[in-house]
């Protein structure tokens, strides 16, 4: 039990992190020998949920009050442009988190049905390759927060020349169509969604506010489906579930909505790219853990030739 506690507060955790929670677990459940219950995780991304409601409280509730104020006064609705306006935002909003979903979707089925059922997938090799590419994301990332944290010392030619060197301009649909493509990569264990989608919304000429934002956009309508997959499958689970366990899931809720906070600020001040810095430490650990099993082979190899 006391093990599975700790990886409850490791993923829930982590998931404020853009260092990949799935990579961590499946390296905390190598560390530990024991693997967390099937479907908990999904039923994990509840506490997740309610974090994202709350830390974005002030973008998403007044353009739902007003929505739901001018779709239910229906005299207001007719009378005011405004409104119409802002269900047209509404609706657009939805299309485009729809687009990058659908390709998201698409690419979790090859992986559930073809790529998971390879040997190699979610083995030690395949992991640090994930890791890898997180830290690619983030090292890449460094060059374009740089850019934007020092831009106001260029002189104007110089900022058009290199800012322009460093994103990407393309119709807003294109945009959502490769962050569906991103996003659906990071099924990849190892490879975080928060760090690969969030950098390509960056390089997509998204500010560091909206790129933020989009990030968590583009995962709430998958990790709500999770969600409500887990809760369905809560019943076979139930020998496990205790007091203790919910009380470390409140207490770890708690923890990762401060640290959220931070990681969202550390976001908007151009600072997001300093999670590369970490990345050495799990990436370290799988390579030893990697030569550890090699040399094992390699001994038993020899020896067994006597």
């Amino acid at each position: 039990m006391i093990y599975l506690i700790i990886i409850i507060f490791l993923q829930m955790i982590l998931e404020s992190l853009p260092v990949s929670s799935s990579g961590h677990l499946l390296l905390a459940e190598k560390f530990f020998q024991t693997t967390m219950p099937k479907y908990f995780d999904y039923f994990l991304h509840g506490p997740t949920i309610l974090i994202l409601l709350i830390i974005f409280y002030k973008e998403w509730f007044p353009l739902a009050k007003c929505l739901a104020t001018s779709t239910y006064n229906k005299k207001m609705f007719a009378k005011f442009d405004s409104h119409k306006k802002l269900l047209k935002i509404f609706l657009k909003i939805i299309t485009l988190v729809a687009i990058s979903n659908a390709i998201t979707t698409l690419i979790w089925f090859i992986f559930k049905f073809y790529l998971e059922k390879k040997e190699w997938f979610g083995t030690d090799i395949h992991l640090l390759i994930g890791f890898c590419v997180t830290t690619l994301f983030l090292f890449l990332l460094s060059f374009k927060e740089r850019q934007s944290s020092h831009k106001s010392h260029l002189t104007n030619l110089n900022k058009a020349t290199v800012i322009n060197s460093m994103t990407v301009d393309l119709n807003i649909f294109a945009k959502y169509l490769i962050l569906g493509i991103i996003q659906g990569l990071a099924l990849f264990p190892g490879i975080s969604r928060f760090a690969s989608v969030y950098a390509a919304s960056r390089f997509l000429n998204f500010t560091p506010k909206r790129a933020f934002q989009i990030t968590f956009l583009l995962e709430l309508p998958l990790i709500s489906a999770g969600f409500l997959l887990g809760v369905y499958h809560i019943n076979k689970i139930n020998d496990q579930l205790s007091f203790l366990l919910f009380f470390a899931i409140a207490i770890s809720t708690i923890i990762s909505a401060i640290i959220f906070y931070f990681v969202k600020r550390l976001a908007l001040a151009n600072k997001l790219h300093y999670f590369f810095y970490y990345m050495i430490i799990p990436i370290t650990i799988l390579v030893f853990i990697i030569l550890k099993h090699f040399g094992e082979r390699e001994l038993s190899r020899i020896f067994s030739g006597f």
